[in-house]
Parts: structure tokens; C-alpha cells; sequence
């Protein structure tokens, strides 16, 4: 609860409490009052807006109100032209109200974590160790729990997804195929990036259950048509009214923009390839010398903030450049798809999203070569997600962390494997959601660490569990039991 302590919004935290305070004043989806939007997924701005009506005395503000723009004092606090009351969020009370809405999430997040991990752990402290190491390092983060950011909407409904699975998997039917399928579509409804997971994962956990025996194929057919038809049930809506009120049907449409990121980072130089790995690397590893030293920036005299200008997020002048839609003015990858993204907006605001990432795929096949090459270093980036997760400079939470982080996310990447060769269809079918989204966002995203985090207590889970089997497998070996 100290941790959230009132400090202002911007971007991804302002935009879902403006779209929230909007949805609960006016019954709409907009971040400007007046025009209908989907730039935000609906899900955590249903339970803001639910919040914010039931337990927050912030008022409805009339739009004769003096209205404000997306740049404050200077500094651009939102992607998207948004509009509303000077008075909103004016004073730290109000914001810390608005960020309650994580508390229960948090908190369910964490009950559900531990049944999960009950049901694969020996003994129920295992499972009690493994809440506390996701609570050290994602639930307890102060990066997350001062705005309504969507990372802990998402764990949540992950999770429940997961537990609906198991559920499934030891009693096969349709219903409990449906429910799971309802758990997919309010998690594709909470981060878009799920919908377009839940198009491979669905198929895939169908067939895995068929190939590893736990149903027939009859089974299987009618029970993967169920997964997707509760899919469908929760996210059609959604998509029908961005289809009549915008003219598209996607779930959001942040997607070109992300996508165009990761096709201009793409080309990147040689050079700049190799001091990525440093660049995106924690802040506790940038200072031991022998890391610094093997990727060449153990001189101090080298500013890379200069020398590496175009892979650093924010460079001076960038925000000005993709204010006005200038992508030649932009300096950094990041705001030159910024730019490119504004630039449509305003020339084509009926499709800028589809131009967007039109333009993104574009470069993508025209250069498939280099996209490939950029997936170990975003597999890299991705992984660093404990502690604080920041796009610009993340920490690990000390060297504790940061061991814990690799072990954490390498046997998270490891165990479908094992799971496979061991026919352990229980632990692909857990994993199959949260590992599914690990490799859309490394294959198609220039993955900041923060959208990893949520898989946080799965990568957790799996460290465990593999741990558990190595220390039971040497036991056998050495002891014979």
C-alpha cells in the first residue's frame, strides 16, 4: 500500500485511468471524450471504471471544463491526442485511489499462484516459496502498483487460465473446455498479444492432448471447438463495435506501432547488434567489469548515449520529431516508429493502425534475414523482467535478482521441453499460454522487459519444479530412491 504514493501518470498508467474515468462517467470508451476508441484494452478499464464509481469520491467533471492535451509542461505524457478536465487526477489522493484497483488483483493473483503450484510441488511450503520469490520480485514492485497498469489484470486472468486448464485436462468435457475458453477471451481482452496467441496455443493444446493420450481424437476436436468458442464469445463483442464505430475489428489497435518498432530495430548495424546484448542487459550486470569488458564499453570516455543514439528510447529532440510526425527528425528506432504512427494518424485516422503495420510487415519480408537475427537479443532483453522492469534502465533487485532471473526464465523456457520428452501433459498444457506469449512478443515485438513480467511466477513455478526434479533424480542416482 506505501508504495503507492500518488505520483503522476503517463502513457500506459494515465491513458487506462483517462479511459476509465470516461467509461465511468459518460458510459464510453474514449480517451478524449468525444470519439470512441480501442487504443486500450477493455478489460482493466471495465474494472477501473467499476472502481472508480464504488470506492473513490473522484467527481464527474464537466467537458466545458478547461481541457488538456497529450503534452504537459513540455513532456508528452500520453501516445494518443487525449482530452480531459484540468481538474482529473489534479491532486495524489486521487491517483492513489485509482491504483486500489490493483490490490485485489495482486492478491488473487497470488491465492491462485499457490494452488497452482500445489498441485505440481511435493510440499505446500515449496508452493509458499515460490508466491514469496513472485511477490519479492513482480507483486511487491513499485514500478507496477503506483498506476493502473495492466501487468497484474493480466497475471490474474493467466493464472485462472492455467488453474481452468488443469481443470480441464483431469476432467475432460465441454464445459470445462468453454470456461476455459471465456478465461482466454478476458485475457485477450486484457492484452491483445493473447488473442493472437490463443490462435496457435488452442490448436496446439488440443493436439498435445490427443498425441500424449489424455484424450481420443474425437475428444480432442470437440474440445479445442470449445476452447474456441468461449474465446470468441467474450472477444466478439469487442470487436464488433470497433468494427461499427471505427471501421476495424481488431482488439487495439497499439499493434502496428509495436510491430514497426521491431521491423526499424531490425536495422540495426553489426555494431550496434553486438552492444545490444549491453545495452539491454540490467543495470547490476552494466557494472561488473568483465561484462562491460566483453562487449567493449570498459573505457569510460565512451558516451553511449551518443555512440548508440538510434537503440536508446528517448534522445533529445524525439518526441518533438514524432509530435509533428517527422521520421527522418527522429533519432531512436522507438520514436521513429512513433513518428511513422502520428504521421498516419493524421493523414489517414480511418486505417492508420492497418498503414501502420502494413508498412511494418513490409520491412519485416523484405528483410526476413535480419528479423531472424534480432530474436536471440529480444529472447535476451525479454528475459530481464524481475525487479524493475523499465525500458530505459531496468533493475534486477541485486545479484540475487538477477541469479534468480536467469534461472528463473531459463528453465520457464527449458520445461516444455522436458515436459514433452517426459509426457507430462499437465505441465505443457500450464506453460503452453505464458510460453506461447514469450515467443509472439520475442518474434514480433522489440519486447521491453515489462511485458515478460507477468509470466514472472510461471518462470518462477517452472525453476521450482525442475530444481525439485534434478535434486529427486540425483537422489535416485546416488541413493537408489
Amino acid at each position: 500500500m506505501q508504495k503507492m504514493d500518488g505520483r503522476l501518470y503517463r502513457f500506459d498508467g494515465f491513458e487506462n485511468a483517462l479511459a476509465s474515468y470516461y467509461l465511468a462517467t459518460q458510459g464510453q470508451m474514449t480517451l478524449d471524450g468525444q470519439h470512441p476508441s480501442n487504443f486500450r484494452e477493455p478489460v482493466p478499464i471495465v474494472f477501473t471504471a467499476l472502481h472508480l464509481r464504488l470506492f473513490t469520491d473522484i467527481p464527474s467533471l464537466p467537458l466545458s471544463g478547461e481541457m488538456l492535451g497529450p503534452i504537459q509542461q513540455g513532456e508528452r505524457i500520453s501516445q494518443m491526442e487525449v482530452r480531459y478536465p484540468k481538474e482529473f487526477l489534479r491532486d495524489a489522493w486521487q491517483r492513489i485511489q485509482l491504483s486500489h484497483v490493483l490490490i485485489p488483483f495482486v492478491f488473487g493473483s497470488m491465492v491462485l499462484l499457490y494452488f497452482l503450484a500445489r498441485k505440481f510441488t511435493d510440499k505446500s511450503w515449496l508452493a509458499g516459496v515460490v508466491v514469496l520469490i513472485a511477490w519479492l520480485y513482480f507483486f511487491n514492485s513499485a514500478y507496477f502498483l503506483y498506476r493502473p497498469m495492466t501487468e497484474y489484470f493480466i497475471t490474474f486472468f493467466l493464472l485462472a487460465l492455467s488453474l481452468s486448464l488443469v481443470r480441464l485436462l483431469a476432467a475432460p468435457g465441454g464445459r470445462a473446455a468453454f470456461f476455459s475458453g471465456l478465461m482466454f477471451g478476458l485475457a485477450a481482452l486484457t492484452k491483445a498479444s493473447v488473442f493472437y496467441a490463443a490462435l496457435g496455443v488452442i490448436p496446439v493444446l488440443g493436439f498435445m492432448m490427443h498425441r500424449l493420450k489424455a484424450v481420443n481424437g474425437v475428444q480432442a476436436w470437440r474440445l479445442t471447438a470449445m476452447l474456441a468458442s468461449g474465446l470468441l464469445l467474450v472477444t466478439l463483442p469487442w470487436m464488433v463495435r470497433n468494427y461499427v464505430q471505427l471501421g476495424t475489428a481488431s482488439l487495439s489497435d497499439r499493434g502496428g506501432q509495436v510491430l514497426l518498432t521491431r521491423a526499424f530495430k531490425n536495422q540495426m548495424t553489426g555494431d550496434e547488434y553486438k552492444a545490444a546484448y549491453f545495452v539491454y542487459a540490467p543495470y547490476e550486470l552494466k557494472t561488473l567489469p568483465a561484462f562491460r569488458h566483453l562487449f567493449g564499453f570498459d573505457d569510460p570516455k565512451r558516451d553511449l548515449t551518443v555512440e548508440l543514439q538510434r537503440l536508446i528510447r528517448s534522445r533529445p529532440g524525439d518526441a518533438q520529431a514524432a509530435e509533428v510526425g517527422n521520421v527522418d527528425g527522429a533519432i531512436s528506432f522507438f520514436h521513429k516508429a512513433v513518428a511513422y504512427a502520428r504521421l498516419q494518424m493524421r493523414l489517414h485516422p480511418e486505417d492508420a493502425d492497418q498503414r501502420v503495420k502494413a508498412h511494418a510487415l513490409e520491412l519485416i519480408q523484405s528483410n526476413l534475414f535480419s528479423h531472424l537475427k534480432t530474436m536471440p537479443l529480444y529472447v535476451w532483453r525479454g528475459i530481464w523482467s524481475f525487479g524493475v522492469p523499465d525500458p530505459v534502465q531496468s533493475y534486477c533487485g541485486g545479484v540475487l535478482g538477477v541469479v534468480l532471473n536467469v534461472c528463473c526464465f531459463v528453465s520457464f523456457l527449458c520445461l516444455p521441453i522436458y515436459a514433452w520428452i517426459s509426457r507430462r501433459v499437465d505441465l505443457l498444457i500450464v506453460f503452453a499460454v505464458p510460453w506461447g506469449l514469450f515467443w509472439f512478443y520475442a518474434s514480433l515485438s522489440h519486447f521491453i522487459p515489462r511485458y515478460s513480467a507477468p509470466m514472472i511466477p510461471f518462470a518462477v513455478l517452472a525453476f521450482l519444479l525442475l530444481l525439485q526434479v534434478a535434486i529427486k533424480k540425483t537422489g535416485a542416482l546416488f541413493f537408489g530412491r
